[in-house]
C-alpha cells in the first residue's frame, strides 16, 4: 500500500511538472493569430511578408497569387480553411443542381 501510494506521489509530480509544457506554446499561438489579425487590418506589407516568413516555407509567387507551405500548428488552420472552402464550393454545387 505504501509503495503503491509513492508511485501516485510521483505520478502526480511527473503530470504536475510535464502539464504545463503545452501552455506556453499554446500561447505563443494565440499571439500569434492576434498579431495575423491586426497584420490583417493594418494592411501593412511588409510586415505581413515578415510574419508570413515566420509561420511558414516554400514560399511561392505566381503570376499574382501567393502560397507557402504553413509550420506546425499553422497547419491545422490552413487544412480547416481548405476543407471550408471545398464543403462551400460542394454546397454552392449542390444547390446549382437542384435550381438547375
Amino acid at each position: 500500500m505504501l509503495d503503491h501510494r509513492v508511485e501516485l506521489k510521483e505520478k502526480i509530480n511527473e503530470i504536475e511538472d510535464k502539464g504545463v509544457s503545452w501552455l506556453e506554446p499554446a500561447r505563443a499561438f494565440v499571439k500569434s493569430l492576434n498579431q495575423a489579425e491586426k497584420l490583417l487590418s493594418s494592411g501593412d506589407k511588409s510586415e505581413m511578408t515578415t510574419f508570413l516568413k515566420q509561420i511558414g516555407s516554400n514560399h511561392i509567387l505566381i503570376d499574382k497569387s501567393f502560397s507557402f507551405s504553413p509550420q506546425k500548428p499553422f497547419e491545422i488552420l490552413a487544412e480547416r480553411r481548405q476543407s471550408r472552402r471545398e464543403a462551400s464550393f460542394v454546397h454552392l454545387r449542390n444547390l446549382d443542381w437542384q435550381w438547375g
